[in-house]
């Protein structure tokens, strides 16, 4: 069965979680086993980026981020219902693996791995050839926590044995539904038992194998078509993966707004963005930012904590489709590094610090009250 439901971080400025998680046992005490004091190491780091009291310190701190997240291809086998589906009508756009190579191993030989990718972003990554390429690459450069991302559809005995194989930390499959009729409504097609099955082969796999790895972990979007099957959802899966995450529904109907207007938050010539940064930079050399937070504070940890590659190649420093609002830019022609101590990043940490929060963030941020959930079960 699974324990009493833990709230995750980040919270939105009405205080609710837009994360439960419900977890059925000690896995992550399982990963601090495996990968020793290096763990929980990146795991202090991490959560210290989930608090605004200390996030900004903790980014300062350090020369690369803690998590990458990588889009391999932008483009999906399933219409869900939630999706900034656009993104899969765009012309098509594959990753280049030299260059995310090329970063993983930077890290990697200033013996500084990168902590954490996760694969996956906005599309189905099993579309890609590359999908065994990168999990391959993750682990050659030291990579402890590596998330792969997928819908399941495609998640045969075969990549099951091979992800299980190569020990990638943490299967993450989206699910949002107890009953095929509510699967089918929300992500499209009739692909519900044929989902179910992968995973349920998954778990029988990995216990053959008689391994912990990979952790399993199934994501629930609540929203109004499948909140009545929250419970049932949870009791079908108790004891049988790892973790169940129960997300805040995201409204992607403005994403078309921000692009469609070229209104990239860090290229925007709009003489109102150049006074914001002006009076950032002069409230910055006058305030002290410890005395500037609050609890209530509209906050993202993001920024903080993670920048995110997209498949055409713009990095971002958001994993949600608003972040393509957001870019700082393009992994062919500006590393990690660059990128992480870049003026655009520190302006964008700077606006949550200062609670002067652009348009793009607080978009996706002040989620409508219909798609604040309660996610009590």
């Amino acid at each position: 069965m699974f324990n009493e439901p833990i709230k995750v971080v980040p919270e939105d400025a009405k205080g609710n979680p837009n994360t439960v998680t419900y977890s059925s046992g000690a896995w992550m005490e399982k990963l601090a086993d495996k990968y020793g004091p290096v763990w929980n190491e990146y795991r202090a780091l991490f959560a210290g980026t989930n608090e605004l009291e200390t996030a900004d310190q903790v980014a300062n701190e350090l020369e690369l981020p803690i998590t990458l997240a990588v889009e391999l291809v932008n483009r999906c086998n399933l219409k869900c219902v939630m999706c900034w589906t656009d993104n899969h009508s765009l012309p098509r756009a594959f990753i280049n693996l030299d260059v995310i190579e090329r970063e993983l191993k930077a890290a990697y030989d200033k013996e500084k791995p990168i902590p954490a990718v996760v694969v996956g972003l906005g599309s189905e990554i099993m579309l890609s050839k590359d999908s065994r390429k990168i999990v391959e690459l993750c682990k050659k450069y030291g990579v402890m926590d590596l998330f792969f991302g997928t819908n399941g559809v495609l998640l045969d005995s075969d990549m099951s044995t091979f992800l299980i194989e190569s020990e990638v930390t943490r299967v993450e499959i989206s699910l949002d539904a107890a009953t095929r009729e509510t699967y089918q409504r929300i992500r499209g097609k009739d692909q519900f038992d044929k989902v179910k099955e992968n995973v349920l082969n998954l778990i029988r796999l990995r216990k053959m194998a008689g391994k912990n790895l990979p952790v399993i972990r199934l994501c629930f979007v609540v929203q109004e078509l499948n909140k009545h099957e929250r419970k049932q959802f949870l009791n079908q899966w108790s004891g049988l993966v790892d973790y169940v995450d129960f997300q805040q529904l995201q409204d992607t109907t403005k994403v078309n707004e921000f692009l469609g207007k070229n209104l990239n938050h860090f290229t925007s010539n709009d003489e109102s963005d150049d006074l914001k940064r002006l009076e950032t930079e002069r409230l910055l050399t006058s305030l002290n930012k410890e005395n500037i937070v609050s609890k209530s504070a509209l906050f993202c940890p993001y920024p903080f904590n993670s920048l995110n590659v997209w498949s055409d190649g713009e990095i971002t420093p958001c994993c949600c489709f608003f972040g393509k609002a957001l870019s700082i830019g393009n992994i062919k022609d500006m590393s990690l590094e660059e990128a992480w101590v870049s003026r655009d990043l520190r302006d964008l940490r700077d606006e949550f610090l200062l609670q002067k929060v652009n348009r793009v963030c607080r978009s996706c941020l002040n989620r409508p009250e219909s798609h604040r959930e309660d996610f009590s079960l």
